[in-house]
């Protein structure tokens, strides 16, 4: 990788296409750090998306607070492995890009099988202010 070229877009690829399941925490009710791992399915314009489900915990905690920090690592050693931070505020966005993100990822199918079952994901689109390459 030449991090001299590398376009913020190229680092959100790497995040959705490379590490693919990341750690994203916020910050609960309870004002202490919620860590879990959530799949970034999708990269656009500069801009991360993932699924929640709307009765999870955690989709209670993106509408009370939208900063998250998300986090992957990509690599089987400590010496051969990069990880990526980004920071940013995430927004809800409903079903957009539904189809895409189902369409790109096919074991989506598999946990969402029915449309009963499809109308339960949300969207949300993160927008990193910043980041780190380690």
């Amino acid at each position: 990788m030449n991090h001299q070229t590398m376009t913020t877009d190229d680092y959100l690829s790497l995040l959705v296409n490379d590490i693919h399941s990341t750690v994203i925490s916020t910050i609960g009710q309870d004002n202490r750090p919620k860590s879990r791992i959530v799949d970034m399915m999708l990269t656009k314009n500069g801009k991360l998306y993932f699924l929640t489900a709307n009765f999870k915990p955690f989709y209670t905690q993106l509408q009370n607070n939208s900063a998250v920090s998300i986090t992957g690592r990509h690599g089987t050693d400590t010496m051969s492995s990069y990880a990526i931070t980004v920071e940013g505020d995430v927004r809800e966005i409903g079903n957009t890009y539904l189809d895409e993100i189902m369409d790109k990822n096919p074991y989506m199918k598999d946990l969402y099988p029915t449309p009963e079952k499809k109308s339960h994901p949300e969207c949300v689109r993160g927008l990193p202010r910043n980041g780190r390459y380690f």
